[in-house]
């Protein structure tokens, strides 16, 4: 299975998700099982400015002052997810919204987060459906809702799903297109070499994956569907 992160830059940019779109609609048969992954984006930073809330990320989530802005970026978020969804289903693709407190799939607990049942999950991505996940979980503290890192999401998603043999899939800037020239040798990147978010926007997301056991790979959409495994270069811890 592959867990695409979509980065906040790449979810606010329509014309990579048009391009990601194509791309797996072209021929989903060339890969394997796909989950979709992202974040509050730029969408819940807008959407607290126009209330003249500037917050800032700590550790890649709003750092939101009241339960008045946290319901703000939760409904900004679940908007985002909505929008990606309706976009993937305008490229032909079976994409189904998952807000990531859907069904106790995450959960906030302490300091981190974990994962529910993904049974149900799984038995969407058999039905060949596209799952499309946004960073939200269930607090139970609060009886609510919460944002969390994406990073965090597709850490404890890929551990959970870890039997599928699960690889989280990170997509490069125009910047970071040479990372991947010379995938063809075999030779790994290190996680620790990863450059900036200019040219890897998910870079904490990989490296906190790749710490995390998960195999990682840097690819475009393009790339992605490339015949065999030769798809993008691997990230190593």
């Amino acid at each position: 299975m592959y867990l695409l992160c979509i980065d906040d830059y790449h979810l606010a940019d329509p014309l990579f998700i048009d391009e990601l779109g194509r791309a797996l609609s072209s021929n989903r048969r060339q890969l394997p099982p796909l989950l979709l992954v992202h974040g509050s984006g730029e969408a819940a930073e807008r959407a607290l400015e126009g209330q003249g809330l500037f917050r800032q990320r700590s550790g890649g989530v709003l750092q939101v002052a009241s339960a008045e802005e946290a319901a703000v970026v939760d409904r900004a978020t679940r908007e985002a997810n909505q929008q990606l969804v309706d976009r993937l289903t305008d490229a032909v693709l079976p994409a189904v919204s998952i807000p990531g407190d859907a069904r106790g799939l995450l959960i906030h607990d302490g300091p981190g987060i974990r994962v529910g049942s993904v049974a149900w999950v799984r038995q969407l991505v058999a039905q060949d459906a596209l799952p499309v996940v946004s960073a939200l979980a269930r607090d139970p503290a609060s009886g609510g809702t919460r944002e969390v890192a994406l990073a965090d999401a597709v850490s404890a998603l890929a551990q959970a799903l870890a039997k599928d043999t699960v690889t989280a899939v990170g997509f490069v800037r125009k910047a970071g297109r040479p990372l991947l020239a010379d995938e063809k040798q075999g030779a790994p990147l290190a996680a620790a070499d990863l450059p900036s978010r200019k040219a890897v926007p998910a870079r904490a997301t990989l490296q906190q994956a790749a710490a995390a056991g998960v195999p990682v790979l840097l690819s475009t959409p393009s790339l992605l569907l490339t015949s065999g495994s030769a798809r993008g270069r691997h990230v190593q811890r």
